[in-house]
């Protein structure tokens, strides 16, 4: 049986959770919060999801190196389309 989020919330599964993890940036993030949540298995709100894309699209901004950029760019596509969009 699949968990049911409440409207306005998002499962993010713990391998993409993972991803996110991966780039958080402390804590006090929003991808902080995404990842852990995500990793233990709890609804997520898309407006979260949408902070992390924004910190997440300002590391990329600012990134110098090309393959992180790639990996970076994947998990921020992933994560706009569990916040639809």
């Amino acid at each position: 049986m699949t968990k049911r989020c409440p409207r306005g919330s998002v499962l993010i599964g713990q391998r993409l959770a993972l991803r996110v993890l991966d780039w958080h940036g402390g804590q006090g993030h929003p991808s902080y919060a995404v990842g852990s949540s995500g990793y233990a298995g709890r609804c997520v709100s898309k407006a979260l999801v949408r902070q992390a894309i924004t910190e997440f699209k300002n590391v990329l901004a600012t990134s110098s190196k090309l393959a992180p950029k790639k990996s970076l760019a994947r998990v921020i596509a992933a994560l706009e389309k569990k916040a639809g969009g």
